[in-house]
């Protein structure tokens, strides 16, 4: 108190012997009241930001700055631990900004430098975030193996991605909605990530659509000092790959460039077997062995321009090109054997080729006076252009018989995807404790592909696929956030607006479908600190949609296997999820451990049927009744001491599916888990070790179950040059375990694939940065 008057006491004295000066007077509290000492006082320039004067507070938590020029500010102040405060220009003679409140940082981001030693994992309200570090067997890899060091995502076969048993999931690229899903990541460089977010239950300012999730992938963008930085990689014997990050900034401009090329060569392999039981078929075997060698070029660019306007305001312009070709050739030996035994035998060579450009490009412009006080509108647009081209040889055979004689000659394909996107975004304090947020959306989808079908039989003619579908969603939302000393509570609703018109010419058939739905979202989390011991409790909810995707509903049947045709359901209904969380997180000096309880209940699931008629299988889609599912995540990290770290990623989660047609389900009520563990070792010499295991248990589908998986990784790290350089060597798949087998259980048959994957290989990178002062974004 006493201090506190003499304060008072000189700023007074003050003012009076310098009466020619201006004065800048204030108080900085935290939430609870209390004062604090020590915090960094700065008046800015409006225009470039620079700094023009600065001060501290005192132990009362209490600043005086005097200036003796009018003239236009902005007020900074900065604490370690809490959130940064910013001032809208003024101008004034003198100003008491009075008491001035900062938010404690609750479970934020940590900085992290491009060069990071290890990934971190952090949690907050139904979201894992993934700050991408030099994960040694991860290093010149795609954004599939990433993903991989998430607990609640799972990777399947061609990046098949599932989080906790359910595949409906949409993916963002640095925070726009995409069409992409896996097979599109594995073209994705990793080294060009600099943060993945897994949202299993998004907030509403998120599109509701993903039953399981969203995925926002976010690029690396260097602000700040000029930087240029080269990787270089080389696998053997599979991959050979350069890259480039330049930073150049100009004023109050940034610019951005990041490149990479990738040339690299893959096997795979397949074995399936069908085995009938109807007595009516003639077919009792169909085997089916193809060799395949693959051939991919890949060059991405990602490049942006940010104009810092002022302190408070700027405007972002991002650009994002991807090309990749992919050539195929594929050995393949079919066996059909015959209950009369008649059997059969063909040979085929295939080759694929597939080449495809995808882009996207946006603006956006935010004006932020406080971390809870900001405007922001964002316009983007992208899309793809695909075209693949398949043609089969065959060597030996007797084609003329059904159903052989619908094998085909070739067929091509060409696809165009777009999306146009308008976002709104606002958030703004109705008091110290209570923010408002509130925004809105408009997307416009444009789908079409065009396949043209030669079987081997010219006499036989099969019509276009000529399918298309135009879908428009526009959203609104709104969004309550209020912290309560320790407790933070978030309540929200998203209003969504969607109708879709498709129409196959080759049918002539149309389906057109609208609908207005409501996402409610629910976020609480209490923390209670004791200092070096720190507890989070959490709880969330929201409502999610999975509309159909655009093959989903192409009515078109493919005759790409003449026993196995697959085909879309026009009349597919979207799924709509309640997903429930509750999360605890404990941390210690040297541990971490995050448990997380989840249940998902989803009415009109979509789900993968197969059904037989005669010799031949159709694969489809259809709504079951409901899927239910729940399950355990538990995550512990400990860091015993500074050259160790130890992590372990599990979890458990059942599934039960029901349907009207109970005949359609072979499997169900099956628990599944997965295991992660990874091992970093920091060697003395800058050398690092990480040894990553992945375990796969069992898990099923209505028709199907796939059996475990498991494989391991290894990685070794020596850092050059007081860090300005690495050399990685990385070993993935070290005992060529990585197999996905999957068994499918019909009516009529049975069918079993045996699939290799991405044998292993030994891979070599090494980085170079020629100027080490710039941080990511």
């Amino acid at each position: 108190m006493k201090k506190s008057l003499l304060f008072v006491l000189s700023m007074s004295l003050f003012s009076h012997f310098l009466n020619a000066q201006h004065l800048l007077s204030g108080t900085i509290l935290n939430q609870k009241g209390e004062h604090l000492p020590f915090a960094t006082i700065s008046l800015l320039n409006p225009q470039d930001s620079s700094l023009i004067m600065g001060d501290y507070s005192n132990e009362q938590g209490e600043f005086l700055i005097s200036y003796s020029e009018k003239q236009r500010f902005i007020l900074a102040i900065q604490l370690i631990g809490f959130q940064e405060y910013y001032s809208g220009p003024f101008s004034a003679a003198s100003k008491n900004f009075g008491s001035i409140i900062l938010s404690q940082k609750t479970h934020q981001l940590k900085e992290v430098v491009i060069r990071a030693e290890r990934s971190t994992l952090e949690t907050h309200f139904g979201k894992r975030i993934l700050n991408v570090g030099a994960d040694l067997a991860n290093a010149g890899n795609s954004a599939i193996d990433i993903l991989q060091n998430i607990p609640s995502l799972t990777v399947g076969l061609d990046g098949a991605l599932s989080i906790r048993g359910n595949s409906g999931i949409l993916i963002y690229i640095n925070g726009k909605e995409t069409q992409m899903d896996g097979l599109d990541l594995q073209q994705i460089p990793s080294d060009l990530i600099y943060q993945v977010e897994v949202y299993t239950n998004p907030p509403a300012k998120f599109d509701a659509d993903g039953v399981a999730g969203v995925i926002n992938i976010i690029f690396r963008k260097e602000r700040g000092p000029s930087k240029l930085q080269f990787t270089s990689g080389i696998g053997l014997p599979d991959r050979i790959q350069f890259g480039q990050m330049a930073t150049f900034k100009m004023g109050s401009f940034d610019f951005h460039l990041n490149s990479n090329v990738r040339k690299s060569i893959g096997q795979s392999s397949l074995i399936s077997r069908r085995e009938n039981f109807s007595l009516q078929d003639s077919l009792e075997i169909f085997e089916n062995k193809v060799n395949r060698n693959s051939d991919y070029f890949y060059w991405g660019l990602n490049s942006g321009l940010k104009w810092q306007i002022d302190s408070t305001q700027y405007f972002d312009l991002d650009f994002i090109f991807d090309h990749w070709e992919s050539d195929q050739n594929a050995v393949q030996l079919a066996d059909f054997l015959f209950k009369n035994g008649n059997n059969r035998q063909i040979d085929a060579e295939n080759l694929f080729s597939e080449l495809e450009n995808e882009f996207q490009w946006s603006a956006s412009y935010q004006k932020k006076k406080a971390e809870n006080q900001y405007f922001q509108l964002q316009l983007s647009h992208g899309g793809e252009d695909e075209n693949i081209v398949d043609t089969y040889g065959y060597t030996s055979a007797n084609l003329d018989s059904n159903p052989l004689f619908l094998y085909l000659k070739s067929s091509n394909t060409q696809e165009r995807q777009r999306l146009s996107s308008l976002n709104l975004n606002i958030s703004n304090p109705l008091t110290k404790n209570l923010t408002v947020e509130l925004g809105g959306e408009v997307n416009a989808i444009k789908y079409q592909v065009n396949q043209i079908i030669k079987p081997f039989d010219v006499s036989i003619e099969i019509p276009e696929n000529d399918f298309s579908v135009k879908q428009w969603k526009s959203a609104a939302y709104l969004i309550f956030q209020q912290k309560i000393k320790n407790l933070e509570l978030g309540l929200g609703a998203r209003i969504e607006h969607f109708q879709s018109n498709s129409f196959q010419e080759s049918l002539d058939s149309s389906n057109f479908v609208r609908y207005l739905n409501v996402f409610p979202n629910i976020q609480l989390g209490y923390q209670i600190d004791l200092g070096e011991v720190k507890h989070y409790f959490s709880f969330t909810y929201s409502k999610r949609i999975n509309r159909p995707g655009f093959f989903d509903l192409n009515p078109y049947i493919n005759y790409q296997d003449p026993l196995n045709l697959t085909a879309g359901n026009p009349f597919l209904q979207p799924e709509l999820a309640d997903a429930y969380e509750g999360g605890y997180e404990l941390s210690l000096p040297n541990w971490q451990i995050m448990t997380t309880l989840f249940v998902r209940n989803t009415v009109n699931t979509i789900q993968e049927v197969i059904m037989q008629k005669d010799l031949i299988s159709l694969t489809t889609l259809t709504n079951f009744s409901s899927q239910k599912n729940g399950g355990l995540e538990m995550s512990v990290r400990w860091e015993p001491n500074k050259w160790l770290q130890l992590i372990n990623d599990f979890t458990l989660f059942s599934s039960r599916f029901q349907s009207d047609e109970e005949s359609l389900i072979a499997f169900n009520r099956q628990y599944s888990w997965n295991l992660r563990l990874e091992q970093n070792i920091k060697l003395p010499n800058d050398w690092r070790i990480q040894l990553s295991s992945y375990y796969r248990s069992p898990r099923i589908g209505p028709q199907i179950k796939y059996l475990s998986q498991y494989y391991l990784n290894i990685g070794i790290q020596k850092n050059l040059w007081n860090n300005r350089a690495s050399f990685n060597i990385s070993l993935s798949d070290v005992f060529r375990s990585r197999i996905n087998q999957e068994f499918i259980q019909g009516e009529l048959f049975t069918l079993q694939n045996t699939r290799r994957w991405q044998f292993h290989s030994l891979r070599l990178n090494f980085r170079y940065t020629l100027l080490e002062k710039s941080k990511t974004e």
